[in-house]
């Protein structure tokens, strides 16, 4: 009815007034939200690529998407320095899983690629190529990058002809994802390595070089100790 209607509006203009005198509705600070607890996962090792020792004790996994200019950076900026500091000394090896999002039309084509540059031992030099034409990538620009880094175009198509010997691969690196609540790239999995796994932090984004550093020498400050090599008597003269 009318009446009800100017009781309504009566209501609200007492509303509006009186937050006016209380500073104009002005919202009640509230308290910083905590930051997210880190969270530990552990996932398979995969059939990926790896750069540095086998054997080394520390693993970081990273899942990756070729045309992720985030990805790139990791690439160009911030692994040369992991290298440097710990793949070369034996302490930490690189394992790259592919992730590649479906909104990025040649992310699949490029993680295949991948995989096929992994098989003919050239994955490294192929990765750098890529992130180089990371901007215009497409097939033809993909097979350009297998021959600069060492590859032959015939091995390279052949490999990426027989899709069913790489999906699994595929397939097994979008499975661990998943299980780690992984959904964006770049994202990384650091810490030991026990039976073809790794526990350890994840991290998802990239951040800066000391961030890695550091995370990395926390992982190793855990390790056990070598065993003292055992003293033997000298023979008296």
């Amino acid at each position: 009815t009318g009446a009800q209607a100017d009781a309504i509006l009566g209501e609200l203009r007492e509303i509006k007034q009186l937050l006016a005198r209380q500073g104009g509705g002005a919202a009640v600070p509230q308290r910083p939200s905590a930051p997210p607890a880190p969270e530990i996962v552990t996932i398979p090792l995969g059939e990926g690529p790896v750069i540095g020792s086998t054997d080394a004790p520390i693993a970081l996994v990273e899942f990756t998407d070729y045309q992720c200019p985030f990805c790139k950076r990791f690439g160009n900026e911030i692994m040369p320095e992991l290298q440097t500091k710990f793949v070369s000394t034996g302490k930490l090896k690189l394992v790259a899983r592919q992730l590649p999002l479906d909104f990025h039309k040649q992310a699949v084509p490029a993680a295949r690629a991948v995989l096929c540059a992994h098989k003919l031992g050239k994955y490294e030099p192929f990765r750098k190529e890529l992130f180089n034409k990371q901007e215009s990538l497409s097939d033809e620009t993909i097979l350009a990058a297998a021959e600069a880094a060492g590859m032959k175009a015939e091995a390279f198509k052949a490999c990426l002809a027989d899709t069913a010997a790489l999906e699994p691969t595929l397939l097994a690196d979008g499975a661990a994802a998943k299980a780690a609540g992984i959904t964006g790239t770049p994202s990384f999995v650091v810490g030991k390595v026990t039976d073809g796994k790794v526990t350890g932090l994840k991290i998802v984004g990239v951040s800066t070089a000391a961030m890695f550093v550091g995370e990395i020498e926390k992982q190793l400050a855990t390790l056990a100790p070598a065993p003292a090599a055992e003293q033997k008597p000298k023979p008296k003269s």
